[in-house]
């Protein structure tokens, strides 16, 4: 069975770890909804993915990430949830953390929203960062993964149009996060 990763029970999470800009956040509305952005510069922020602590148990809690990066010198600006987890919080789809690969991409469509294609990665290599659809990443990164990454879907958006199978009277209207990439090349959360 596939969940959507946004219960702060589950496993991976997407954090930004090092001194930012002051205030990366802010409130926005759109149709009468708020909903909160925040930038991140690859460049410039300690953008990471984490999944288990040094015993290899899955952080699953902000907090335990939060009082971990401190143990480690570090301080926890912003985290969310990121990619699909089976119940067992194991990735449904690729999972990169410090060059290492948990599970491998889903490249075929399946059930559910993960398997609506297209769906895509969000990755972090070095000073860059981008959200790559799936064939597109596994032709890109073949023979040298990046640092961090994580599959989700579908996508949605592609090359700024809504995906076309998204349903506005669908039965899957929940409270979602996401990444994306602003023309400039910002990362927005």
């Amino acid at each position: 069975m596939i969940r959507r990763f946004l219960l702060p029970a589950l496993a991976a999470l997407l954090t930004a770890c090092s001194p930012a800009q002051e205030g990366p956040c802010e409130t926005r509305i759109f149709e009468s909804m708020p909903y909160l952005v925040c930038r991140f510069e690859p460049a410039g922020d300690d953008i990471r993915l984490f999944l288990r602590d040094e015993t290899g148990a899955p952080f699953g809690q902000f907090d335990r990430l939060a009082n971990s990066v401190a143990a480690q010198g570090g301080s926890l600006i912003f985290a969310m949830n990121a990619g699909m987890y089976h119940d067992d919080r194991r990735p449904v789809g690729l999972y990169v953390e410090e060059e290492q690969s948990e599970m491998g991409l889903v490249k075929n469509a399946g059930p559910g929203n993960f398997g609506m294609l297209p769906n895509g990665v969000f990755w972090i290599d070095g000073r860059s960062a981008g959200v790559t659809e799936t064939l597109a990443y596994d032709a890109r990164f073949t023979e040298d993964p990046p640092r961090f990454a994580t599959q989700s879907g579908p996508m949605l958006v592609i090359d700024g149009e809504l995906h076309p199978d998204l349903n506005p009277d669908g039965t899957s209207l929940r409270r979602r996060n996401g990444v994306g990439i602003s023309a400039a090349g910002e990362e927005g959360f």
